[in-house]
């Protein structure tokens, strides 16, 4: 199956993408960008910053793009995806898709542990090592600290 982006709302062939734009990755979850206006307002002040162009857009519109765009790529409605809005400094804003996860948003956040610990211990297997050879040559038992090992 081919994908397809969305160029100004309009579909087309994902072709290879190149050269200079700005971009924000939007988390989807069924079919809803997340803090879309966030990222829109982040995405349009470095338009302007960079590109010395303004951009508004129509966030019901846009939102109904990335849904038609999520659809026409045959992401599932279920759990979450992931799309680029990309904005070149020719004004054009590029909706491309991206990964698709079965996991529904950030559900999973809360069964990961702040930390983890890991007992490491390096394993002794019993076997002269080339640190054993190194000391059986110095005279001093072949222990580590000299002597008999005990």
């Amino acid at each position: 199956m081919e994908r397809i982006l969305l160029r100004n709302g309009i579909p087309e062939p994902m072709p290879r993408i190149e050269g200079t734009y700005l971009y924000q990755t939007l988390h989807v979850r069924g079919r809803r960008p997340l803090w879309l206006d966030r990222h829109t307002e982040l995405l349009a002040r470095n338009i302007q910053e960079l590109f010395g162009l303004r951009w508004a857009p129509d966030l019901r519109r846009l939102e109904a793009e990335i849904a038609a765009l999520l659809d026409a790529n045959r992401h599932p409605v279920a759990g979450s995806s992931f799309v680029r809005m990309a904005f070149t400094p020719a004004g054009d804003l590029l909706l491309i898709p991206g990964a698709v996860s079965f996991y529904d948003g950030y559900a999973l956040r809360s069964l990961r542990p702040a930390a983890a610990v890991v007992n490491y211990g390096v394993p002794h297997l019993g076997t002269r090592s080339s640190l054993h050879a190194g000391f059986a040559g110095s005279g001093d038992g072949g222990q580590p600290g000299g002597g008999s090992g005990h």
